[in-house]
C-alpha cells in the first residue's frame, strides 16, 4: 500500500465503490462548503445539497453534512461541466455502472426500483476505494479514500470513517437550515472493511 495520499496522476489504479447512503448528492451540490480543522484528531465536514427518493418517484431537497473522523488531507478538484470521474482514471465499480452499460434505456427505473427495495441509493455520487491506504505505518491506521463527486468536480478525502446528517432544506439559505429545522437522519459508515 502506498505510504501516501496518492496524486491525481495515481487514480488510475483506484477502483471506487458507493459508499452505502440512503441520499444522493444532487448534481450541482447547490454549492459546496468543506471544513478542515486540525487538532488531537483532525476532522473534516463536507455540506453540500442532496435529497432522497420520495414516494412518488421525484428527490427532495436536503441539507447533507458529511464528517470525516481522523481525516489527514483533503482537496478539491474543479473541472467543469462536463466531467466524469472515469476521465481522472477512477474505476468506477458498482451494480450501477454495470446496469447503465448493459441497459442505459432502463436504467433511471432500475435505479428507482432498486432504491426504492433496498433503502439506499444505487449510485449517489460519494464513494470508497476498495483498497484502504496505510499513510502513517507507524500509528497502524487504516484510512479510507473517499471521493464525493457533483457536476463541476469532487472532493477527496482521506479519513477512517464518517457519519452524516441529514436536514430538510425549504424556503431558506442551505447554512441557516440547522438553526431553523431538525436533523431528520442521521448515520455512519461503521466498520468499512
Amino acid at each position: 500500500m502506498p505510504d501516501t495520499a496518492p496524486t491525481s496522476q495515481q487514480s488510475a489504479n483506484i477502483v471506487l465503490v458507493p459508499c452505502p447512503v440512503p441520499w444522493i448528492v444532487l448534481p450541482c451540490m447547490s454549492g459546496i462548503t468543506l471544513f478542515h480543522f486540525e487538532d488531537d484528531e483532525p476532522e473534516c465536514t463536507v455540506v453540500l445539497g442532496g435529497g432522497r427518493l420520495t414516494a412518488n418517484g421525484r428527490f427532495d431537497s436536503r441539507r447533507i453534512e458529511i464528517t470525516f473522523s481522523a481525516c489527514v488531507e483533503s482537496r478539491f478538484r474543479f473541472l467543469g461541466d462536463e466531467y466524469e470521474l472515469r476521465d481522472e482514471g477512477f474505476t468506477l465499480d458498482s451494480p450501477a455502472e454495470r446496469f447503465f452499460a448493459a441497459d442505459p434505456a432502463n436504467y433511471l427505473a432500475w435505479q428507482r426500483q432498486t432504491w426504492q427495495r433496498d433503502g439506499l441509493c444505487p449510485e449517489s455520487g460519494f464513494w470508497v476505494a476498495l483498497e484502504p491506504l496505510e499513510i502513517d505505518p507507524h500509528a497502524r491506521r487504516r484510512r479510507h479514500h473517499y471521493v464525493v463527486a457533483g457536476r463541476n468536480g469532487y472532493i477527496e478525502l482521506f479519513a477512517e470513517a464518517y457519519s452524516w446528517k441529514e436536514w430538510i432544506w425549504k424556503d431558506v439559505n442551505r447554512e441557516d437550515v440547522p438553526a431553523s429545522s431538525p436533523v431528520v437522519a442521521t448515520g455512519s459508515s461503521g466498520d468499512i472493511t
